[in-house]
């Protein structure tokens, strides 16, 4: 099968239109907006489970998170499980901000998760205020969690905190790498399907390099000679297949953070199947390993 890069030029070209519906990766956020939203979704999955509490059980900790008596770990869990039912309006509770965020204040001085949930809230201005960008970012690289790393990577990728550092978009690329690099040490399943999707859209650092060096040739080059005005370089198949086969592997086995890890599935499913159906990184006549 034909590779998606066109070949009729000294630079190759991604065709994203074989990918995912003519929308390049950043340009529309692609699947970080439908499954990649590790944060958003693990918070999702975190209110349903918080709907299956009893109001009892509610009762229970935030008597313990106000027990200047108890152990802190015990209350500072307590407490974050109250700001959690705060802000979702689940567990009997109504939904308010203004508790939800004075519990997990409470919780931040001992729990990370506390801050990242600071963190988003800061960030989108959950709490009825003016996004606080710096904030929530300082929130999210405090509490390093691979959720809270994952989604620093995704807002940097989509260009969501751009107005707080006014950075060029290269620059913007790296650091989203950098955040899922780390997240993907601690095992965390999404970066791992970042990472390979920004491989093969060639928003990796050796990439953005490559391109770099292209448009300093196409900038050098007599204009009867013809270069691409798109500086895609060519994907690394392997390297995306071990991140995206690293995914599912977590995916499968890891369980971690509470996670429902099944949706997390689908899109690293989808793009080895496409790879392997077009023989991209893949052995001629892997179709099989697409029907999986």
């Amino acid at each position: 099968a034909a590779s998606p890069l066109a070949e009729n030029s000294n630079t190759a070209t991604l065709d994203t239109s074989s990918l995912y519906d003519d929308l390049t990766y950043s340009d529309a956020a692609s699947l970080s907006e439908r499954w990649l939203r590790s944060s958003s979704r693990a918070r999702a999955d975190l209110s349903d489970n918080l709907g299956a509490y009893t109001n009892e059980e509610i009762d229970y900790h935030i008597s313990e998170a106000n027990n200047q008596g108890s152990d802190p770990l015990v209350r500072a869990e307590s407490a974050l499980m109250v700001g959690q039912a705060y802000e979702f309006g689940q567990g009997g509770l109504p939904q308010d901000f203004a508790l939800a965020r004075q519990y997990y204040k409470q919780a931040a001085h001992v729990l990370p998760e506390a801050h990242e949930a600071l963190g988003i809230m800061d960030i989108y201005g959950l709490d009825g205020g003016e996004p606080n960008y710096d904030e929530g970012r300082w929130r999210l690289e405090l509490a390093g969690t691979g959720s809270a790393l994952t989604l620093l990577g995704e807002l940097y990728q989509t260009g969501y905190l751009d107005t707080l550092d006014n950075t060029e978009r290269d620059e913007q690329l790296r650091r989203a790498w950098g955040y899922y690099v780390k997240a993907n040490d601690q095992d965390y399943a999404p970066a791992s399907t970042n990472l390979g999707l920004m491989v093969l859209f060639a928003e990796d650092p050796d990439s953005l390099k490559k391109m770099a060096a292209a448009k300093k040739k196409k900038t050098r080059a007599s204009s009867s000679t013809f270069i691409t005005s798109s500086f895609a370089a060519d994907p690394d198949y392997k390297q995306v297949r071990q991140y995206l086969e690293r995914a599912l592997s977590l995916a499968e086995n890891g369980r971690k953070e509470g996670l429902t890890y099944d949706p997390l599935k689908l899109t690293p499913y989808y793009y080895l199947g496409l790879m392997a159906s077009n023989g991209w990184g893949f052995p001629p006549n892997s179709c099989p390993a697409a029907a999986r």
